[in-house]
């Protein structure tokens, strides 16, 4: 579906499922500074950290 007819929860819910993949992999790889961030990112997404 083209982005401009999704609606905005709708675009924020596929980034979070794209944050929650790669922050699985970076675990996986034990890359902890990038899981940081990305679950810093997912955090904000989510209205639950710093803006």
């Amino acid at each position: 579906m083209p982005d401009a007819l999704r609606t905005p929860d709708e675009r924020i819910e596929e980034r979070l499922a794209k944050l929650a993949g790669e922050l699985e992999r970076a675990v996986e790889q034990e890359d902890y500074e990038r899981a940081a961030r990305l679950k810093k990112e997912i955090n904000q997404l989510k209205g639950r950290g710093e803006a």
